[in-house]
Order: C-alpha cells, then structure tokens, then sequence
C-alpha cells in the first residue's frame, strides 16, 4: 500500500532511450554516468565508497540480469568484487548498469568507462 502511495511522486516509465533523467529523484553523485548514441544508451550508477572499493579490487566479476528491468533497457549489469571484513569474504556488487543493448561493444563501454578520461570517477 505505501509503494502504491509512492507511485504517485515517481516519474512515469520512459517509452524509449531518448527520455529526459530526472536526477531530483535520484540520490546525489549516485548517477555516473549516461552513455549513449543514437540507438543505444546505458546509465551507470556507484556510490564514491562503492568505486574506491572497486579501484582496490583485484579482480572483477560481471553479471548480468535480463528480467528484471523495463523497456527501454534490456538488462541490468554489475561488477562485483570480493570483500572482507571481520575474517568474512564476500561478494558485493560495486557498479550497476542499466543497458538498452547487449552487444559486445557496449560492455566494453560500460567496463572501460571507469578508466576513460572523458569521466573521472
């Protein structure tokens, strides 16, 4: 019931990648990046603790969930690392990716963005 009280202040879902983000709704330097042309875009969120932790790691891991994202995107992906912390590892996921496409090319975007000059993280 306050998830449907909620919906009423939310953006409606976008119809296609042109769509204007509304950043009121999202919380600040969460949004990394927005990637796009013009058949394609990806969004990139991580918090600044999030991507210290993925600058330290040593090895990345992706995943990619189709079902659970709306059109105009296809898929949400992460980069996961391990952690530790009070003797326990464990994996946590340290960048989300909300992807209208799945082709080669645009995972590399996405992973090699986090290096690219263009944007500093």
């Amino acid at each position: 019931m306050a998830n449907r009280v909620r919906q009423r202040d939310r953006p409606a879902e976008p119809s296609d990648i042109s769509f204007d983000l509304n950043i009121a709704h999202i919380p600040a330097d969460f949004l990394r990046a927005d990637i796009g042309g013009a058949d394609y875009r990806h969004l990139l969120f991580a918090t600044d603790q999030q991507l210290s932790r993925l600058a330290d790691a040593k090895r990345w891991y992706c995943d990619g969930t189709f079902h659970v994202v709306n059109d105009p995107f296809c898929q949400l992906f992460s980069i996961h690392a391990f952690m530790k912390k009070d003797g326990v590892v464990k994996q946590m996921p340290l960048l989300f990716a909300l992807m209208s496409r799945r082709r080669k090319k645009d995972y590399r975007k996405v992973t090699y963005y986090y290096y690219s000059d263009n944007y500093a993280f």
